[in-house]
């Protein structure tokens, strides 16, 4: 079997087979080193790849997606909790009647 390789930029070569199969279905994105660590933190198992995440974290027909509404309210209940207004659970069961 004979490969074959692309020089791509300078010391950088790629198998022309991947390259065919890439041709059109695959781009290159830059990240930090800091976006790569969350990415890595967001893996479900952990051969996902960084496309794999990317599109999950993407879908907008996902239900499991944050809405604005979404921040708002977390934001809110932060601020509730900076200020104090929060219930332990003991507090919570005695209030809503549960033991």
């Amino acid at each position: 079997m004979i490969l074959s390789f692309l020089k791509v930029k300078r010391n950088t070569y790629i198998s022309s087979s991947i390259l065919k199969y890439m041709a059109g279905e695959v781009t290159t994105i830059k990240i930090t080193p800091t976006v790569k660590r969350r990415l890595d933190k967001l893996r479900r198992f952990p051969r996902e790849s960084y496309n794999e995440i990317i599109s999950r974290l993407t879908l907008e027909d996902e239900e499991e997606g944050i809405t604005e509404e979404d921040i708002k309210d977390i934001e809110e209940a932060l601020e509730d909790i900076k200020a104090g207004r929060v219930y332990s659970t003991a507090q919570l069961k005695e209030k809503l009647g549960l033991d």
